[in-house]
Order: C-alpha cells, then structure tokens, then sequence
C-alpha cells in the first residue's frame, strides 16, 4: 500500500495513473483509516469522490476486479472495528465475479 498521500485533485493527478483499478484507504487528519473502498474501472475517478470526505488517500494497484475484491475485504476486515471508520457495508464483489469473502464467508 502506498501513502497516505494529502488528499487532493492535484496528489492524485500526480500519482494514480489514468484507468487503473485498485483499493484505497481514506484517512483522517491524525492518518486513521476511516474508508476502505475498491474501484475496478478508474481509481482515480473514485478518489475524486472522496476530497470532502477525508484528509489523505493510501492506495494499491490491482490486476483483477478479484483481486482488488481479496483485497478490500482484507482492508475492510483489519480496520472495522476502528473508532472513526465509516463504512458499514461489507464489501461486494464485482457483478461478474463469482467469489465469496476469505475472511468472513459473505
């Protein structure tokens, strides 16, 4: 994973490149993960959602929407029971996946 990079449209026109897919990690202002999320077409366009919502972006590179699915759920699992963190929804795979979480089943 790498980052926490400053969250802003000019970090992530630097850093991501263009159609990408990958996981993200969203962090507060003291760097606490607060988001995990997955983006299986365009990373760059998914973190652009999320300026207002947190203070810096770590990410990572995926081969495959499955993959990148294994993967959140990782992060999904190791920062859930985090203070801050936002997310309630467990992650999905993507439609044209067949896989189930390797944590918790789902």
């Amino acid at each position: 994973m790498r980052g926490p990079y400053p969250l802003t449209l000019l970090q992530i026109g630097l850093l991501i490149y263009p159609k990408r897919i990958g996981v993200f990690l969203i962090h507060n202002e003291k760097k606490e993960v607060i988001y995990v999320g997955r983006s299986d077409e365009d990373l760059a366009k998914e973190l652009k959602k999320y300026i207002d919502k947190g203070k810096f972006f770590s990410y990572e590179y995926v081969v495959s929407s499955k993959e990148g699915y294994l993967l959140e759920c990782k992060y999904f699992h190791q920062y859930k029971d985090n203070p801050n963190f936002s997310r309630e929804d467990h992650p999905i795979p993507a439609p044209n996946i067949e896989i189930k979480c390797p944590i918790c089943g789902l």
